[in-house]
This record gives C-alpha cells, sequence and structure tokens, in this order.
C-alpha cells in the first residue's frame, strides 16, 4: 500500500485499513536497546458504538521515575467504522 495521509483514514475500506495494519505491524522493529529506557509512553482510544465521536490519549514518562513529561488527549469524530479485533 503506498504512503497514506492521516486526513485520507476515513476514505478506506475496511479491506485496505486491515492491509495497512498488516504493512504497519510488518515495520515493527524489537530489538535490544544498547541504552537505558529513559522515557515510556502509552495510549488508548475510546468510542461508543452508537456514535461517530472517539476519544484519544497519549501520555510519556519519564522512567524509572514515572512522572508525567507530557501528554495529549483529543475529541474528534470518524466516520470510519471501529473494528475492536484490530
Amino acid at each position: 500500500m503506498s504512503q497514506i495521509n492521516p486526513d485520507q483514514y476515513d476514505q478506506l475500506t475496511a479491506s485496505e485499513a486491515v492491509a495497512l495494519q498488516k504493512e504497519l505491524r510488518a515495520r515493527i522493529n524489537i530489538t535490544t536497546l544498547n541504552t537505558p529506557i529513559r522515557l515510556i509512553g502509552g495510549a488508548d482510544i475510546s468510542f461508543n458504538k452508537f456514535e461517530e465521536t472517539v476519544y484519544a490519549g497519549i501520555i510519556i514518562l519519564k522512567y524509572p521515575e514515572m512522572t508525567p513529561v507530557d501528554q495529549i488527549s483529543v475529541i474528534a469524530a470518524t466516520r470510519f467504522p471501529i473494528y475492536p479485533a484490530y
């Protein structure tokens, strides 16, 4: 699949979205680090399957202190169907 702009995500078909996720999954690099871990992050998204509104948040924590470095949340509308299995 060619490069896609995030503004185009709502235009993907379900099969195109699955193909994109598989492509991105294949690009994940899981290797042993040669430097200490200093930052960790987490993200989550929530939705009501009867609405177009999604709620998302991302946080970066200083490790090992687990103190917040940065965080952001967003409430947005999406027209793309949510498939919780992916």
